[in-house]
């Protein structure tokens, strides 16, 4: 211990002899080389990184818990709504005109009319429907006319419109001359 020198810098910090850093505990003996602030700048620039790595983390945690917590709140897809019409059926009986007076526009690709008296019904969909009068029509819109062609008598039979998974329209066909 006699021949052990020790230092105090400018800012009244304990390092022991044979230390070029500042910070005596980590920088003691032969290890420590280099001129100036060699061995504090080492140990000092480790505790930032550390610090912003966890910061960065803490804010990514947070975002992904405020985007998992707010995508709770997006409201799902909503049913289609319109208002139909049953309009006049052919002297023959065999077709009948709905009317489109309200709501959304209508793909006919997703729209199906069921027919039908309760114990027989029959699906028809895009193949037999003729909008005002045009069969490259495909969207059935707000005071359109549409025509379901069935080929057979249709009169006093119920009719049902479904558009995707929802029941738009329920009612009843009345014969031509009723």
């Amino acid at each position: 211990m006699g021949n052990m020198k020790y230092n105090i810098d400018n800012r009244s910090n304990f390092r022991g002899a044979g230390c070029v850093g500042n910070r005596g505990a980590g920088c003691q003996g032969a290890g420590c080389t280099g001129a100036g602030n060699a061995c504090n700048a080492d140990n000092e620039a480790i505790s930032p990184v550390i610090g912003e790595m966890l910061m960065l983390t803490v804010v990514i945690i947070l975002v992904a818990l405020f985007a998992a917590s707010t995508s709770s709140f997006i409201p799902a897809d909503r049913d289609p709504t319109m208002n139909v019409l049953v309009g006049e059926v052919s002297a023959d009986n065999h077709n009948v005109t709905l009317w489109h007076k309200g709501g959304d526009v209508i793909p006919m690709s997703s729209m199906k009319v069921i027919i039908g008296n309760g114990k027989e019904r029959k699906t028809f969909m895009d193949g037999n429907f003729v909008i005002n009068g045009n069969t490259d029509l495909r969207n059935f819109r707000p005071g359109d006319s549409m025509v379901v062609s069935t080929g057979e008598d249709i009169r006093g039979e119920d009719i049902t419109v479904v558009v995707g998974n929802t029941v738009v329209m329920y009612g009843r066909i009345k014969g031509a001359g009723d």
